[in-house]
């Protein structure tokens, strides 16, 4: 153990324990503490022996025989040195293998003072054992966290962020912002830590902005003035950010969907000369946010996909989504990036996730960029793997391939694993979701029965839950497809009779159409959009003028309000009649 010869061990009664307040020993009671040699060794050996550990193993050994002896330094370390020493080995550690030392350390949680906190926390976070992460023993590592979030908020606000420093208070936001495993981070420790970390800012290193942004980012929790000190203070330093401090920093406020332009500004001209340092998922994550935020600056665009276009095979498949995400979003053309893409997209969707899949077909659909070689690629990637997808990749898959004209084989394989596999699922559908899904298969011409019978009896229950724009592609879908769907028609007429004001003139147009040609009767419904027609007939255009005015006519409404709405609607258009097409003026 390197803890010198068993004469001195004799002498040492037990080691110095830490500062701070009383500390609970370690023991062998069966209640977490280890067992330990009757005679302990001096406590700054022990702590000189766990920071030389050069293995996972003789880190848990030195637990298990000395555990009794541990103070507050000697648990962080040890969690600090399991977390280097099994990252270095590349070996994944078990519950069973951490088991005492987690308990012992809830157990004395409410002794650790700020520093071991912040070091145990980072540890834990580095060594990937998460709160709620679905394992057979995770309330175990939720009585954990729970034990260290209690303590670490009671610390920060007893003693403020000088005992933590901005090393401690940026690695305590980070850790439980990581760990938090799609749960919300203790709430109140994250309010303490914003608290005490905003006088302080000056003090942080550029890396320690860095994280404490991408905590809060993460974790989605409302911090507004530390955000915008953050900002304040990072803004003129963003020379000294690493690569991935710039894209972590931008990922973090356009995930708290916090508005800070001049700092995305100032990232900008930081970012736009040093990408070729950048590794790829920082390129990725460092597009992403700028598109989250719908924020286009050609400069840095462009030059991220000149070096993103030249290292695209070092990119994920998320990281390649991504790249194509953004550009589409942001509408910012890059047709070489696109190509490129494509290209490399092809021949690896086998190891892409379905969301990255659908993503890219999504992108291209937006972007208007052909590929039909890589649409027919994931057609027949994805096909036999839709079960694998979320509602909104399917959805969005369907969307895709029905926007970008994409025929072929493949296409109808795919939208026939399509019908087969959405039935089941729509209960999980978000309206949204339904109404693309309904859309594009009636715009690809492929409505199977089952499929639409389904939609319409869900569609029906949740019509009040559809948004107007949603209701109008709903029923055009229905309607375009033949389908008839008595329950869903008078279901989506009834939501929307009295949220008529908030439809927009193709709304209007659509809604129009699909009873009209479903021949659905629905007088009130009618009323409504006849009067917002009338109000809007100036606003609307050329197509919507004209099938407002044909569904009226085809529809049987009541003459005098249908004479009423011609009026308005010829009055409107014989002013723009050379940009009707000819069959808009027929």
């Amino acid at each position: 153990l390197r803890l010198g010869p068993p004469q001195q061990l004799l002498v040492m009664t037990g080691g110095v324990r830490g500062g701070g307040r009383a500390r609970r020993r370690g023991g062998s009671d069966g209640r977490g503490r280890s067992r330990g040699p009757a005679v302990r060794p001096p406590a700054k050996l022990l702590t000189a022996s766990l920071a030389r550990a050069e293995s996972a193993s003789e880190v848990l050994r030195l637990h298990a025989e000395h555990g009794s002896a541990f103070n507050e330094i000697h648990l962080a370390t040890c969690w600090s040195r399991l977390a280097s020493t099994s990252q270095k080995e590349g070996r994944a550690l078990s519950a069973g293998d951490l088991a005492p030392l987690r308990q012992q350390t809830v157990v004395l949680a409410d002794t650790l003072g700020p520093r071991a906190i912040a070091s145990t926390v980072h540890a834990l976070a580095r060594l990937g054992h998460f709160s709620g992460a679905g394992t057979s023993d995770g309330d175990e590592w939720d009585a954990l966290w729970r034990a260290l979030g209690v303590a670490a908020a009671l610390r920060v606000t007893e003693e403020g962020g000088a005992a933590f420093g901005p090393q401690g208070l940026s690695l305590t936001a980070w850790a439980f912002a990581k760990a938090s495993a799609g749960q919300a981070p203790p709430q109140a420790l994250l309010d303490a830590i914003a608290v005490a970390a905003i006088p302080r800012l000056h003090e942080f290193k550029a890396q320690e902005l860095a994280n404490l942004a991408w905590a809060y980012g993460k974790s989605e929790h409302a911090a507004p003035a530390l955000l915008d000190k953050i900002a304040a203070a990072a803004t003129p330093r963003l020379g000294e950010f690493q690569p991935q401090g710039l894209a972590n920093t931008a990922w973090a406020f356009a995930k708290a969907g916090h508005p800070a332009p001049s700092l995305f500004e100032a990232i900008t001209l930081a970012a736009v000369t040093r990408l070729g340092s950048f590794k790829p998922q920082e390129l990725a994550n460092l597009c992403w946010a700028f598109a989250r935020v719908r924020l286009p600056s050609p400069s840095l665009l462009d030059a991220l996909a000149e070096e993103a276009a030249r290292r695209l095979d070092a990119f994920s498949g998320q990281g390649v989504a991504t790249l194509a995400w953004s550009y589409a979003t942001l509408q910012h053309a890059q047709p070489d990036l696109f190509d490129a893409i494509a290209a490399e997209a092809a021949p690896r969707l086998r190891r892409f996730s379905p969301q990255a899949i659908s993503t890219i077909a999504w992108a291209f659909a937006t972007a208007g960029r052909p590929a039909p070689a890589l649409f027919e690629a994931i057609a027949d990637e994805a096909a036999p793997r839709l079960a694998e997808f979320a509602p909104q990749g399917l959805a969005n898959l369907a969307w895709a391939f029905a926007t970008s004209g994409a025929r072929g084989s493949a296409q109808r394989r795919l939208f026939a694993a399509l019908a087969a596999e959405s039935p089941s699922r729509l209960a999980t559908f978000k309206t949204r979701e339904l109404a693309n899904l309904a859309w594009a298969c009636a715009k690809i011409g492929l409505a199977p029965r089952a499929l639409f019978e389904a939609l319409g009896e869900e569609v029906a229950r949740r019509a009040s839950a559809f948004s107007v724009p949603d209701m109008s592609m709903t029923a055009w879908a229905f309607a375009s497809a033949g389908h008839a769907a008595p329950a869903m028609f008078d279901a989506l007429a009834e939501a929307a009779t009295p949220r008529a004001r908030e439809c927009s003139g193709q709304a209007i147009a659509n809604l129009a159409w699909a009873y009209a040609t479903a021949r659905h009767a629905s007088p009130s419904l009618y009323s409504a959009l006849a009067s917002m027609a009338a109000s809007r007939a100036r606003d609307l255009s050329p197509q919507a003028v004209s099938n407002i005015a044909w569904s009226f006519a085809t529809a049987s409404h009541p003459l005098a309000e249908t004479h009423l709405l011609l009026d308005a609607l010829g009055a409107a258009a014989q002013r723009r009649l050379g940009r009707f097409k000819p069959q808009e003026l027929a």
